[in-house]
């Protein structure tokens, strides 16, 4: 699978893993694609999952809200 970069690069996935989280009273499996890149960040929610539980984001405090 390719992903698209927010610098509009492309990167090959290397793996796919399937994570067990817990947030608080939110429990969830979640699959993630393993990419080879340098980030500011560890992991990407995507919009489904946030709109799924509830959760409004911050991109200005990097942060979730949720009831």
């Amino acid at each position: 699978m390719m992903i698209q970069g927010f610098n509009q690069g492309e990167k090959n996935t290397i793996e796919k893993i399937r994570l067990a989280k817990h947030m608080e009273d939110i429990k969830f499996n979640a699959l993630f694609h393993v990419i080879d890149a340098k980030t500011t960040y560890n992991m990407l929610l995507g919009r489904p999952w946030i709109r799924e539980n509830g959760i409004i984001s911050s991109t200005l405090h990097q942060c979730f809200n949720y009831c």
